[in-house]
């Protein structure tokens, strides 16, 4: 079985990329999550999997940033984690808000927001390695600032996702503005 790694482009999953391989007809192409950013990728027949990297090179490329082989040298990937957001004050509950908080940790890919509770809210990030995450946040916003605390966490049934973000967008590393008014800029 001939195998590679491709590592994600952001925002994209692992079965979005299965449902487009079969659609694309290669279903004899199998991928699976490696953690993070990197898939697994791989053709049970001889030469087919590098047959297709080559003569759909632009197929490929709308979904990986780039290839390598695999081998068991490979470094560990990071990983894909919900965090829970707590203690976001009510007039800074908004979407740039969320994406801040959750950029500390890692690339932004999506979120559970609910306006039914101001109490927490779910971002999920694509992580540089596989520590547990558990920390406190400061945001800064009109002068004063507010100590937000994050930990892991996981998608509880029936909270549903309000916000997709289109790009993983991130900002100050040590605490950040939210601007002078909370979230006026952005669509809350």
């Amino acid at each position: 079985m001939e195998s590679v790694v491709g590592l994600l482009l952001p925002k994209i999953g692992v079965q979005q990329i299965h449902e487009q391989l079969i659609i694309a007809g290669m279903p004899n192409i199998h991928v699976a999550s490696l953690g993070g950013d990197q898939v697994l990728i791989s053709s049970p027949i001889k030469g087919f999997l590098k047959e297709s990297l080559l003569e759909r090179s632009d197929w490929w490329l709308s979904w990986f940033q780039g290839f390598t082989r695999w081998s068991e040298d490979l470094p560990q990937p990071g990983q894909n984690v919900w965090l829970c957001v707590f203690g976001i004050p009510v007039h800074l509950w908004c979407n740039n808000v969320f994406v801040l908080v959750g950029s500390r940790f890692g690339v932004v890919l999506e979120m559970e927001v609910t306006d039914q509770t101001y109490e927490f809210a779910r971002v999920r990030v694509r992580t540089p390695d596989v520590s547990p995450v558990a920390a406190s946040v400061t945001v800064v916003a009109g002068g004063r600032r507010f100590e937000v605390y994050v930990r892991e966490d996981f998608p509880s049934e029936g909270f549903k996702c309000h916000y997709f973000l289109a790009n993983g967008a991130s900002e100050e590393a040590d605490g950040f503005s939210a601007g002078e008014d909370g979230c006026s800029n952005q669509a809350c």
